[in-house]
Formats: C-alpha cells, structure tokens, sequence
C-alpha cells in the first residue's frame, strides 16, 4: 500500500500553489508515494473561502499600504483563534488520510498542523517551504520538524528567532520541472521582452509602456496577463506590434526565449528566472516579501531594480532600453545567474535528503 504525503497550500497569489506542484514533482521522484495537494483554506473554512481569497486580492491589488502594515502587525502573532476554530477539521484530514508526512508552503497551514500536533501529540513530521528570502514570524511554528528556506543569507534570522540550526536546510525555493529546461533561446535579430504581472497584477503606468514598447520597431515584447482576460482583450486591440497572452501553461518557454523579464519580485519568478539565466528587471517592488526578494536581486547581481514612485511610462521605457543595449552589465548579470544557479543545484539537492517521506 502506498504511503501518503499531504502537500499543504492556498491561494494567495500563484507562488504557492507553484511551489506545492514543484514539490509534488520532487517527492514523486523520490519515493512511491500518492502525493496530495490540498488548498487549506478551501477545506478548513469551506464556506467563507471564496470571501478570504477575494478580500486579499482586493487589499493587496488597492491597498498595499495597508497590507503591508497587517504584515508586519503579524511578524511576531500567531494564527491562535484560527488555529482553534480549524482544528476539527484538521484532525479530521488527518484521521482520514494518514499521512506519512505533511509538507507546508504556506504560513498558515504550518500554524494549523503545528497546532493539531500539539493538542495530539502527534509525530506526523511537519516540513515547511518558505516560498519567499525572508525570515517573517508567521512561517515559524513550535512543531515543525523542518524548515526549508531560500538563502544562506537569512539563516541566521531564524536561529536568531529561535529556531534551532539544525530545523534549518537552505534549499532555495523549489520550482517546477519544466523551468530547469535547456536555457538556450531562439535566435531573434530583435531584443526580447517578456512582460509578466506576477499573480497580483502589471507594472506601473501600463498603459503609457506599452504605448512606447509598441512603437519600438527594435523590441519584440511579448505580454502575460494571466486570468485577466480584460486586459488581454484591452491590449490585442490597441497595441498591434505586441504579443500577449493569457493565461498559460508555456510560461517557461516564454523565458527562456527572453533577453529581459519586467515581473513582480515573487519568489517563485525569482528562481525561476535564476534556472532560466534570464535578468529580471523590477519596478517599485511594494509588498514586504517582494522587497525583500528584490534586495536579493540586488545583491546578488541578477537583475535591476527601479525605485521611483513618481516613474512615468517613457522613464520605465528608457530604462528598459538602457539594460538591454549595456551588453557589458547584460553580460555580468548571466554570469552572477549561472553563479546563483549552480549554487541553488546544490540547495536543490538537500530537498531531497532532508525530506524524509518514506
């Protein structure tokens, strides 16, 4: 009979749901195992989880500001009266498909299960995935076995926090198969532009770029908008020298044919790009993950990073032009990747020995 791993996650914003697939791909190579993916949310609060999903989209897309205050209200509380509330429910997945292990990539579940063991006294090791290069108090939760983070870097923060070390494996942030696909593109005699909203939404002053980028007979730019189809309609009507595309499962294609990637600074995008060698270029990251993704980018010469809240459309343009013409900086910033990337080969190797699953 097959052993069970429960992989844990919910939808706010794709990186999740992301990570808990790329995860899935690692154990089913591991081991013969029936892997699971469950949306927490969806199963611990069946009834108001369209209404959770839909006020953080809202918050997060128009009131960031405040967003961003919720968050670090919550670095240091925990998920206690949640907690409580879902516990029945999850002592009941548990009951019912006991499992070997229970793999969490995001927050609240790793407070859920590390509460159920609590109150059960249950051994069922809990590994968490820390989806973003940061060391916030919410991922951290009393039983949890192991802790999977994104960098060296940040290590220190959690033992500081009071995490024990040897809780920690730096394993960058898992990312599906298809983005460790060869990295060589096709030839174009134009510069590439991939444009991608991240799971939240575009970039500054949209409308105003992609006039310029459409006039811009040197660029080939090629637009993801996602699930918003409105959008998608918006720019295949008005901008006919771009290409855009909704949502799609050729993601990693798209990247690896791009000379440049204008994204938010989401975790997954992060590592992504790091296995596809291609430079990010991010404008006014303002979620607190995202600016601390982005510190990463900077740091580890991967990619550029525009802070100017007043930017206009014709500066982001220019700015853009300027990266793709410098082939020197171009240049040093494949180099930095392929540095990055070979050292996360090796992080990716300790996903494997650590995750214990059998």
């Amino acid at each position: 009979m097959k052993k069970t791993v429960l992989i844990l996650t919910g939808k706010f914003g794709s990186g999740h749901i992301s990570v808990a697939h790329a995860i899935k791909e690692v154990i089913e190579d591991m081991k013969d195992v029936n892997v699971e993916i469950i949306d927490i949310v969806d199963y611990a609060f069946p009834l108001i989880a369209k209404s959770v999903y839909k006020n953080f989209y809202a918050l997060v897309e128009k009131s960031p500001n405040l967003y961003n205050a919720m968050n670090k209200l919550a670095d240091g509380k925990n998920t206690g009266f949640i907690n409580v509330v879902a516990l029945k429910r999850i002592k009941r997945l548990i009951d019912h498909k006991n499992p070997t292990a229970i793999v969490s990539v995001l927050p609240l579940s790793s407070q859920m299960i590390s509460y159920y063991k609590g109150k059960y006294s249950d051994e069922t090791p809990l590994y968490t995935i820390v989806t973003d290069i940061c060391s916030h108090n919410e991922w951290i939760a009393d039983n949890t076995d192991k802790y999977f983070i994104a960098d060296e870097s940040i290590k220190k923060n959690f033992v500081e926090k009071g995490v024990v070390e040897d809780k920690l494996t730096v394993s960058g942030i898992p990312i599906r198969n298809k983005f460790k696909i060869n990295t060589n593109k096709k030839f174009s005699s134009k510069k590439r532009l991939l444009v991608m909203g991240g799971g939240l939404g575009l970039i500054p002053n949209c409308e105003d770029v992609l006039v310029r980028l459409n006039e811009d007979e040197g660029l080939s730019v090629t637009v993801i908008t996602g699930h918003n189809k409105v959008l998608k309609d918006q720019i295949a009507k008005s901008f006919m020298n771009i290409r855009v595309m909704g949502f799609t499962e050729s993601v990693a294609e798209e990247m690896k044919n791009a000379d440049l990637i204008i994204s938010k600074a989401g975790g997954i995008t992060v590592f992504e790009s790091i296995h596809m060698e291609r430079p990010l270029l991010v404008i006014n990251p303002f979620l607190a993950q995202e600016k601390n993704n982005a510190k990463f980018i900077e740091e580890k010469g991967i990619g550029k990073v525009f802070r100017n809240k007043s930017i206009t459309g014709d500066e982001i343009v220019d700015k853009i032009k300027f990266v793709l013409s410098d082939d020197r900086k171009m240049s040093l910033m494949h180099n930095n990747l392929k540095v990055v990337k070979n050292r996360i080969m090796e992080y990716n190797e300790k996903i494997n020995s650590n995750l214990k699953v059998s």
